[in-house]
């Protein structure tokens, strides 16, 4: 084995060679001990190994973004029963690129498949539920094999593409409450997260430093101290409550904001972020990020380009002049508005009572959504966009509230696809949608595999 690793809600392999020296071994890297995710693994290559990445269990969900596979010799990635959701990979295998099973979801986004045995499937899919856009195939006998299995243990074949080129496909049936023009899920435009490399050390400044100027435990004039002196990145080690009485703002060459641990949080009056201090993003500031430090409130009224990674996030205020946000690796309470354009990968919102996620005529993209509890999970309204691709509901509570809607959508665009793990209630409502003045309820649920999956909802505007 190459890397057995597993963690819930915030985690992150990134920028990992993993490689078999002699070609042997059962697993490059192993996401089986239960529950794995939701996480994100990026920038991976795996060479060598029976099996490249192999996921299991119901729970949790997993994220992954530029991966590569080679030489692998069963399959590069088998999956059963969890929910994945993948963009650019690129496997040279002669086996199949991806194994899907055991009431699994997986989506497989701009990816490239090559080398196949002309005996084998680039992808396998039995039981389970696939979504693909934008593959190349190379080699294979076909592109993909969708299959179910019965209890006389006899094969139906559902699907069979033999495309070298697959634009978009996903497991029948397409769910909506309005008859819309054309199919398939939103397609809004991609953009990969920008890279800000940690700079040399002797570019640090460490919060602390700083500690004098701290009155009342108010650790604004410490931050902003530390910020003015002039560098690359600010770090904030574990242990004080950063805790602000008034703005600060983020300006100079500081591109980097970090904690010691997820944990770590510049807090203020949470229970009104928007008229309490903030993170302000100056205007000169082209682009800053938040890793592993969490803010209750980042003001964003400026084109700076605005980074989240391995954190929590509560509140953003994005003004009309607002520059693009990126989410990696996420948590926390969600709220976009209209002048924004946000792409999100392993986004983990999970709160009580009110919708996870409001999309108030904002431009929203996901890969790999995850909640928890027993909220409305999305709210997008205002003529806002909104696409998820892949993730996992999981309304864990016995007093669910059966009529609260999993999803609202009100006069905007909606597509969905996404795994469901129930074992107490469910939302009775999937979809409360509303378009031009009409308002109609879809209730419908798939089952496979005893589980419910999300194989595409598609709402737009008439």
């Amino acid at each position: 084995m190459g890397l057995d690793f597993h963690c819930n809600n915030i985690g992150c392999v990134e920028n990992v060679d993993i490689t078999s020296g002699d070609g042997a071994g059962r697993v490059g890297l192993d996401l089986q001990r239960g529950w794995p995710g939701p996480c994100l693994i990026k920038h991976v290559s795996i060479t060598g190994f029976d099996v490249g990445i192999a996921a299991s269990h119901r729970e949790y969900s997993l994220v992954f973004s530029n991966i590569r596979l080679q030489e692998q010799r069963v399959a590069g990635i088998t999956n059963n029963g969890n929910v994945l959701s993948l963009e650019n990979v690129v496997s040279e295998n002669s086996v199949p690129a991806v194994r899907n099973n055991g009431g699994g979801l997986v989506v497989l986004i701009n990816s490239q498949l090559r080398g196949g045995a002309p005996e084998n499937v680039a992808i396998e899919s039995e039981n389970a539920s696939i979504y693909l856009r934008n593959i190349d195939v190379d080699g294979y006998s076909a592109s993909l094999v969708e299959t179910r299995r019965g209890k006389d243990n006899l094969a139906t074949t559902l699907t069979r593409l033999q495309n070298i080129h697959v634009d978009e496909h996903f497991t029948e049936p397409l769910d909506h409450a309005f008859e819309s023009i054309g199919s398939g899920s939103l397609k809004l435009p991609i953009k990969r997260t920008p890279e800000i490399p940690f700079p040399a050390v002797s570019k640090w400044v460490n919060v602390r430093d700083f500690e004098h100027l701290v009155k009342n435990g108010d650790w604004a004039s410490a931050i902003q101290a530390a910020v003015d002196s002039g560098p690359e990145l600010v770090y904030f080690p574990d242990g004080p409550k950063y805790s602000i009485g008034k703005d600060v703002i983020l300006r100079g060459p500081v591109r980097t904001l970090l904690g010691g641990s997820p944990k770590a949080s510049i807090e203020n009056d949470a229970d009104d972020p928007e008229n309490s201090a903030a993170i302000v993003l100056d205007a000169d500031l082209p682009m800053v990020q938040f890793h592993m430090l969490a803010s209750d409130h980042i003001k964003q009224d400026s084109p700076t380009t605005l980074l989240l990674r391995h954190c929590n996030s509560d509140h953003i205020s994005a003004g009309p002049n607002c520059g693009e946000l990126f989410i990696e690796d996420t948590g926390g309470k969600f709220r976009f508005s209209k002048h924004q354009r946000v792409w999100a990968r392993q986004l983990n919102p999970e709160t009580k009572g009110v919708p996870e996620i409001i999309n108030d005529g904002g431009q929203l993209w996901v890969l790999g959504l995850k909640t928890e509890y027993i909220s409305t999970k999305i709210e997008n309204l205002g003529g806002a966009q909104t696409e998820v691709l892949g993730g996992l509901m999981y309304p864990v509570h016995p007093l669910i509230d059966e009529s609260l809607p999993m999803f609202v959508n009100r006069d905007s665009d909606i597509s969905l696809i996404h795994g469901c793990s129930v074992y107490k209630k469910n939302h009775k409502i999937y979809m409360l949608d509303t378009q031009a003045g009409e308002t109609r309820e879809h209730r419908d649920w798939h089952w496979i595999f005893g589980r419910p999956i999300t194989n595409l909802y598609r709402s737009v505007r008439p």
